[in-house]
Parts: structure tokens; C-alpha cells; sequence
């Protein structure tokens, strides 16, 4: 697919904070990459993400992303639920470190989903854990067989 230029005017009001700015242009442009579009070669009109992904969040995934985030931020994980290659990529030190950096926004004043999409043979989820301080960008897949194929946490102060 050859590289787009675009020129993209989000329908965003001005109160809105810049992480919500951001998160709604990724995931404009994850789906443009995601649906394979070439706007400038097709002339299609841009379109909101939700319209270009039928991925939907159930319950039970938002409750495995929640616990998984508390997971994180206590040290306490649970590699049987985690694909092989997750669980050989997350060591002891990591998973402490990681438990710091989060458990050091103190307690999450929201939790909303942002996006899901295909990735390879899995579907990544992302959520938005907002703190008084910072928000965190939690992207967390599945496989097929419902093992964690991916997790990480993005932390972007306010």
C-alpha cells in the first residue's frame, strides 16, 4: 500500500482533552491501515473508526482487561492464562516494574474501551484508565483460544 498524506478534520470539541484527541486520530488511522484503505486512490470519504471495525467488547472482556490491570498493579499474574509467548516474554523484574509505574497513579477514576481490532490470529482490545494525574492506554489481545496473545500499558501524564 503506498504511503497517504492526509489532511484529517475530526468533528472534536474543543473541551476535549488532548488524550481523548489523540486516541480518537490513532484509531482513525489504525482503522484506514486495518481496513487496507487507500483513500487517495479510491476516493472514499474518511469514516469514524466504529464504522470501519464489527469487533465488539463483551462484558467479559472488559472484566479480563480490569483484572488484568489489577494484575499488573498488584505483581500477581496468572500465566495459565497467558500464551506461550507472552508468558516467556514476562519476566519476574518486569512485571514488579511495570506494578510500580501503575500502582504510582494511585486509584483509577474510569475505565472505558477505546477500540478492538484484528491483529494476526488474535483481536487486541484497547481501554482508557483514567487517574487524576495521567491516563493509561491498557492494549490487551486474545487468541483464538482465549490466552492472552499481548498486553501492555502506555502511561501518558496530564
Amino acid at each position: 500500500m503506498p504511503t497517504v498524506f492526509l489532511t484529517v478534520y475530526l468533528p472534536l470539541e474543543p473541551r476535549m482533552h488532548s488524550l481523548a484527541r489523540f486516541i480518537t486520530l490513532f484509531c482513525v488511522i489504525i482503522a484506514i491501515e486495518a481496513a487496507g484503505l487507500d483513500l487517495r486512490a479510491r476516493g472514499e470519504p474518511l469514516r469514524p473508526s466504529a464504522e470501519l471495525s464489527s469487533i465488539q467488547v463483551t462484558p467479559l472482556i472488559v472484566a479480563k482487561a480490569k483484572e488484568w490491570f489489577l494484575r499488573f498493579e498488584k505483581g500477581n499474574i496468572d500465566r495459565s492464562q497467558l500464551n506461550r509467548a507472552v508468558n516467556d516474554q514476562l519476566t519476574v523484574a518486569s512485571v514488579e516494574e511495570e506494578g510500580k509505574r501503575l500502582s504510582s497513579l494511585g486509584p483509577p477514576l474510569a475505565f472505558a474501551f477505546a477500540y478492538a481490532d484484528a491483529i494476526g490470529d488474535a483481536i487486541g482490545y484497547n481501554f482508557v484508565i483514567t487517574f487524576k494525574t495521567a491516563e493509561v492506554i491498557e492494549a490487551i489481545a486474545f487468541d483464538k483460544s482465549g490466552k492472552i496473545a499481548g498486553i501492555d500499558f502506555m502511561i501518558i501524564p496530564h
